[in-house]
């Protein structure tokens, strides 16, 4: 993996590098139908869950993370939210959006301490 190693590539420290391990351990996963889309767990002990349950919106989807929640949003399907940061980093967070409502469940301190930046009266 060394020789792959890129330190500024699109995924190279989360998911492209798990995968590859993944794949070197699991070569059924290579040969599944389903493999993005469906749980696996007969991979040495191991799980692998769908990406939805890691990042529910994707980097095409930015503009919802950035907006108030849509009927479906349930704060607690997902075991974490990626929020792309790469392609993010220099939106500005509203209150009452998708972001604003995750970092105040997930992430107390950093929601209280920046109030102002999400717009949050007390």
């Amino acid at each position: 993996m060394g020789q792959d190693y890129n330190p500024t590539g699109w995924s190279t420290f989360g998911p492209a590098a798990i995968d590859k391990v993944l794949k070197m351990s699991c070569p059924q996963l290579i040969h599944s139908a389903n493999y993005q889309t469906a749980p696996m767990s007969n991979c040495h002990g191991i799980t692998v869950f769908t990406s939805e349950l890691f990042y529910p919106y994707y980097y095409t989807e930015i503009e919802d993370i950035f907006s108030a929640p849509t009927e479906d949003f349930h704060l607690e399907g997902p075991y974490g939210y990626h929020m792309w940061d790469f392609v993010t980093h220099n939106i500005s967070i509203h209150k009452d959006t998708v972001y604003e409502i995750v970092a105040g469940a997930f992430c107390p301190t950093i929601h209280d301490t920046y109030r102002d930046e999400f717009c949050v009266v007390v």
